[in-house]
């Protein structure tokens, strides 16, 4: 009898038992495991200048970048542009700083469908690309 049992259980074709998981977060979107996969980018207006933010999102989509978010930061007296790592890979990141040139660069993680924020501050109309020419020379 003890054989049959076990053999219902552990045999071939027999269901797992239910084991009760500990309650996990809220799935993220995957991520591209690809190194070229595009940097999705947020990029959110911080210097108070109407379509700022649309602007630069534009500049980016040219460069290759999948801009996932376009809106308003925190604040409207953000001083420079900064680029905000949200992932412990910097490559993203990097790869933004060098596309946008003179620009800031911090990490703060945090949940969000994007690799990289971008903060338009009041720079942006002393930068090149903020004036529609590609500091890389490419426009």
């Amino acid at each position: 009898l003890g054989g049959s049992a076990a053999w219902r259980w552990w045999g071939p074709g027999a269901r797992a038992p239910h084991v009760a998981l500990p309650h996990a977060a809220a799935p993220q979107a995957p991520r591209d495991p690809r190194p070229d996969a595009p940097v999705r980018i947020e990029v959110l207006n911080g210097s108070g200048e109407p379509g700022a933010a649309g602007k630069l999102a534009s500049y980016l989509r040219e460069g290759g970048f999948n801009v996932v978010l376009v809106g308003s930061a925190d604040r409207y007296d953000y001083l420079r542009t900064l680029v905000v790592a949200r992932t412990e890979d910097g490559r993203p990141s990097s790869a933004v700083v060098r596309y946008l040139g003179d620009v800031g660069r911090v990490t703060q993680r945090a949940r969000s469908e994007a690799d990289v924020t971008v903060v338009v501050g009041k720079d942006r109309g002393r930068s090149p690309w903020g004036e529609g020419k590609d500091p890389n020379g490419r426009g």
